[in-house]
């Protein structure tokens, strides 16, 4: 029980779970780059010293215009398109399209054994946006999977101590509202994701 109310977050081992002969090479992550912060926040974030805004902007310069975006690249931009029109708040006047400024013409990347972390760790979890021939689609099921187990399990650990268990009983130090209140903050960030119906 303990390895699951200490953290549902499976950052820590994603990149071992993430095969990289699975990289088509295609460059379309690198061709097509549509952040959750806009291009001034995330120059905000630059000047307070935010390494990842830092070494995102070091790399990724905006189109001037989604017409700029090569044709082998609008697929993955409606995609993303669609998928960020689910949000209630998405408001299409508030994204910025990046693109790789090393990214070579064979989509090979120019600065690969320097790249940054954010270019290292991608994709970033299993709820990252992927192209659609990508070669990680099978991974990311996996990962999405392992993380709604991760959840359900919560749940499922809650439930029995709400239901069965001793309501004035210690559960690693909490009480059984600190405890809902602990669970409740760690699906939280995989709500937009439909972690309440899990």
């Amino acid at each position: 029980m303990n390895e699951y109310l200490e953290s549902v977050d499976t950052a820590s081992t994603i990149n071992e779970d993430k095969p990289a002969h699975l990289c088509k090479k295609c460059g379309l992550c690198c061709t097509v780059v549509v952040p959750s912060y806009t291009l001034e926040e995330l120059q905000e974030m630059a000047e307070n010293n935010e390494k990842e805004a830092i070494d995102f902007l070091r790399i990724f310069v905006p189109y001037d215009s989604t017409d700029d975006i090569p044709e082998y690249g609008m697929e993955h931009f409606q995609q993303i398109l669609e998928t960020m029109s689910e949000n209630e708040n998405f408001s299409p006047e508030n994204i910025t399209v990046f693109h790789c400024k090393f990214i070579n013409e064979d989509m090979t990347c120019s600065i690969y054994s320097e790249r940054p972390d954010c270019c290292r760790r991608a994709p970033h979890t299993g709820w990252s946006l992927f192209a659609p021939t990508c070669g990680y689609q099978g991974w990311q099921f996996l990962q999405r999977e392992k993380q709604k187990q991760k959840v359900r399990k919560l749940k499922e650990i809650l439930y029995e101590i709400e239901t069965i268990g001793d309501k004035n009983e210690l559960y690693q130090g909490m009480n059984i509202d600190e405890l809902r209140q602990h669970v409740a903050e760690k699906i939280k960030p995989y709500e937009k994701y439909g972690a309440k119906n899990w």
